[in-house]
């Protein structure tokens, strides 16, 4: 029995280092770097607590195919080749594919640079295992990694000086369109069942001036959302790239989440356009437009003005950021609500014929968008 149980434990450890073998240390290849003479040098068993960064080559062509672990402390940054992609808010162990990499267009050799301001851990361990077999370390191919923050005080800067440009673009275009904009944002006509067709007739969904608004509507929007990435816990793999922020790549992140936007209003007339077509409603697309993009104005702009006053106490609770995030799942359904009662009274089809376009129109791509971000 004795011998069964030898054997047994025996067959069982050599299939847990089949799965996982370690191939080499990487200690040997650790490096410092002296800020002094701008010089790298090789790790010579200095104390870990008393250096801030530490620096690891790997080849990717020596090491294809394995898996790189690394063994992090709490408040450790990640660096490849001088650019910051990881960032662990609590000690853990991570496994890095060398594959992967490569596919990131990594060449040769890179270098990941360890860095904590307020020392290093004397348990950092990197090695190269054969496989990715070990279910006690975390897998994760390079763009599966949780990307670094812009700093607060950075973040700041752009989100104040940013909405003060969107703050000015709304004041101007109310003086210099005074009459669209109090059309546009009027509470009184948004929340009426009436039918406005010479409203509608002069608000055209597809003008120079409505296409200023939705700008300016799209650079608040892209405000909120690099705001949620920046405070959230997770970013959306839709979005990731809104995450690779710093302090000058994020006014281009703003521009580019903004574009994308404005191409998602412009997307929606045209969801509208091809299914007020398809279900027989064509002379109240004008209207179902108008009437979304002023509830989607009054409502995001509000929030908008809302968030850019009170950013220091939102900015310090996630439950804030949770209530801004229901209040806009509750106002989207609000906003279907109320489209149907509005095309209720302004035409002759029944219930459930309303229901199936404003399923087309609204509650599909408003379950899509949130399954997205979710």
């Amino acid at each position: 029995m004795r011998l069964f149980l030898s054997s047994l434990f025996l067959f069982i450890s050599l299939g847990i280092q089949a799965q996982s073998v370690v191939i080499e240390d990487l200690k040997k290849a650790w490096q410092i770097y002296d800020a002094e003479d701008k010089t790298l040098y090789p790790y010579t068993n200095q104390p870990l607590s008393t250096l801030q960064s530490l620096l690891i080559p790997i080849s990717l062509e020596r090491y294809k195919g394995q898996q790189v672990v690394l063994s992090l402390n709490a408040s450790t940054s990640l660096f490849i080749n001088n650019q910051v992609v990881f960032y662990t808010p609590s000690d853990r162990v991570l496994k890095l594919n060398v594959d992967s990499l490569v596919g990131k267009g990594y060449e040769g050799t890179v270098h990941v640079q360890l860095f904590n301001k307020e020392g290093l851990s004397k348990t950092i361990q990197s090695r190269v295992l054969s496989s990715d077999k070990d279910t006690n370390l975390k897998v994760g191919a390079l763009e599966d990694l949780p990307k670094v923050r812009l700093d607060d005080q950075s973040f700041y800067y752009f989100f104040y000086l940013a909405g003060l440009l969107v703050l000015i673009g709304l004041a101007l275009l109310r003086v210099f369109y005074g009459r669209t904009f109090q059309e546009l944002f009027s509470v009184r006509t948004i929340f009426s069942t009436r039918s406005r067709d010479e409203a509608y007739s002069r608000l055209k969904p597809i003008n120079p001036i409505n296409l200023l608004f939705f700008a300016i509507l799209s650079l608040a929007l892209g405000m909120l959302l690099i705001g949620l990435v920046q405070f959230g816990d997770q970013t959306p793999g839709i979005i990731a790239f809104l995450a690779e922020m710093n302090a000058y790549t994020i006014w281009l992140s703003w521009l580019t989440s903004s574009l994308i936007i404005f191409m998602v209003i412009a997307a929606k007339f045209l969801l509208i356009y091809y299914c007020s077509i398809l279900f027989g409603l064509r002379a109240n697309q004008t209207g179902h437009f108008i009437d979304y993009m002023q509830l989607s104005l009054v409502f995001f702009m509000g929030l908008f003005v809302l968030v850019y006053s009170m950013l220091h106490w939102i900015s310090g609770s996630s439950i804030l950021l949770n209530l801004i995030l229901i209040a806009t799942f509750l106002f989207s359904l609000f906003r279907v609500l109320l489209l149907f009662f509005k095309l209720l009274r302004q035409t002759g089809f029944q219930n459930l014929h309303l229901i199936a376009y404003l399923c087309a129109t609204e509650l599909i791509p408003l379950v899509v968008g949130f399954k997205i971000f979710s």
